[in-house]
């Protein structure tokens, strides 16, 4: 072997890449997740039906995450708050109490005692 140089061009490289996992699914997976699959495929045996079910879970509650709304709760509050701002005209909504003679708002709770 003859002497050795140094690569004065590649003094200041830094190497860029990202090492990412996916499923045959298409979705992301981490290290541990990675290596377990690759276990389960080398060995010929799967994961067991409490796992298989779990990340089937996992992955439907991410997906429904996704979907929701970050600016409304689960039962559209908000928006409906904003419907009855229109109708009334009004830059405020009164939550409970006879406000009017219109009487109250639907949104307010209707006691059945």
């Amino acid at each position: 072997m003859g002497p050795t140089t140094t690569f004065k061009e590649k003094a200041g490289y830094q190497p860029t890449f990202v090492l990412a996992y996916h499923d045959t699914a298409g979705h992301a997976m981490n290290q541990k997740e990675a290596f377990r699959d690759l276990s389960h495929k080398f060995h010929g045996k799967g994961p067991g039906k409490m796992k298989t079910e779990r990340r089937a879970k996992k992955y439907l509650e991410e997906k429904l995450m996704l979907e929701m709304s970050s600016t409304d709760t689960p039962l559209h509050t908000v928006q409906k708050m904003q419907q009855k701002q229109q109708e009334l005209q009004t830059p405020y909504i009164v939550l409970s109490g006879a406000a009017s003679a219109k009487g109250p708002t639907p949104i307010s709770k209707k006691s059945n005692y």
